[in-house]
Order: C-alpha cells, then sequence, then structure tokens
C-alpha cells in the first residue's frame, strides 16, 4: 500500500513539473516576445503557428493535460494518506476542505490561462494570482492533514490576496472567497486545533 501510495505522489510531482514546463515554453514562444517581423502576413503566420486565435484552453491544453492529472494524483495522495493525528474530519469541514481546493485550484488555473498576449500587457499579475491559489491549495492539504501551519498560510495567503487585489486594481470576488473561507475554517477549527500538530 505504501508503494501504491507514494507512486501517486511520484506521478504526481513528475506530471505537474512537466506541465509547468510545457506552460513556461508556450508562454515564452508565443507571449513574452512580440513578433520582430513587420509585414501583415508574416504577423498572421505567426498567429496561426501559436494559434493565437484559439481558445485559451485549446492554446494550453499541453499545460492542461498535464496539469489536471497531477492535481488528481496529488490530491488523492494527500488525502487517502492517513494523518498523524486521528481525529474524525465532520462532513461539512471535509466537504468545505474540498470545495475550497477545487476553488483554489480554479483561481490558480484562470489565472494561468488569461495570461496576457503579447504588447498587451504584462504577464506578472496572473502569475501571482495563480501563485495565490496553488499556495492555498497546499494550505488545504495541509489542514486535511491536521497540520497547524496549514491554517496559518491560508489566513496568510487571504491577506495577502486581498492586499494584492485592492493595490492592483484587481476583482476582490477572489479576496472576498478568501476571507469567508478563512473565517469560515477559523472558526470551525477553533475546538479542533489542540489535535493539530
Amino acid at each position: 500500500m505504501k508503494r501504491w501510495t507514494f507512486a501517486l505522489l511520484l506521478l504526481g510531482i513528475i506530471f505537474i513539473l512537466a506541465s509547468f514546463v510545457v506552460y513556461f515554453f508556450r508562454i515564452a514562444a508565443c507571449y513574452q516576445a512580440t513578433p520582430s517581423v513587420q509585414s501583415a502576413s508574416e504577423i498572421a503566420r505567426f498567429q496561426q503557428d501559436c494559434g493565437l486565435k484559439n481558445p485559451r484552453v485549446i492554446q494550453f491544453s499541453g499545460f492542461l493535460v498535464l496539469f489536471i492529472p497531477s492535481i488528481v494524483l496529488n490530491t488523492a495522495y494527500w488525502l487517502i494518506r492517513p494523518p498523524t493525528s486521528r481525529v474524525q474530519r465532520e462532513g461539512p469541514l471535509a466537504s468545505f476542505l474540498i470545495l475550497t481546493m477545487f476553488d483554489s485550484l480554479l483561481l490558480a488555473v484562470l489565472a494561468l490561462l488569461s495570461y496576457p498576449e503579447a504588447g498587451q500587457g504584462v504577464g506578472q499579475p496572473a502569475l501571482i494570482m495563480a501563485g495565490f491559489g496553488l499556495a492555498a491549495y497546499v494550505s488545504l492539504l495541509g489542514i486535511w492533514q491536521w497540520k497547524r501551519w496549514g491554517l496559518f498560510v491560508f489566513q496568510g495567503v487571504t491577506v495577502l490576496l486581498t492586499i494584492y487585489s485592492g493595490a492592483s486594481g484587481l476583482t476582490l470576488l477572489p479576496a472576498g472567497v478568501a476571507i469567508f473561507s478563512a473565517i469560515y475554517l477559523t472558526l470551525i477549527l477553533r475546538p479542533l486545533r489542540r489535535f493539530m500538530d
């Protein structure tokens, strides 16, 4: 059983590393550099070669084909791995953690897919928002394993996400969801904190 679960984790790590290699290769090839050619036909050929007129899901399909299985494998490993604390998870807590994991991953994927095209803005906000989503996801896996640091990291991500969204003029919807989630988790975990490592 241990070998089988470790294989899940190892495959998940390989897939997630490969997915980000594919993602950043795509960004470097088609999004960060503007075409050096001047003629309209060469610009059109560059756009066609990169598939810039296709929907983002198709443009980043190589990334998604690797990223989605990696998340499934990593999540499965941490959800089935028995925590050191033998406290029973209540139904509302388990359901809320899984839904919030999905929400965090959705934020990360949507941010990554929203990377601006060449000459239409910097991509730093997309990568930062994706980083917030992935950090929240990791912290929720920590909470699932009854790790105290998981709650602290999630609360910290919520504060930083709110500050960054407000300072950058981005929509505050993800920050609002994160604030609600952090308050709810803080309250529901308050009587259980003594069981957390």
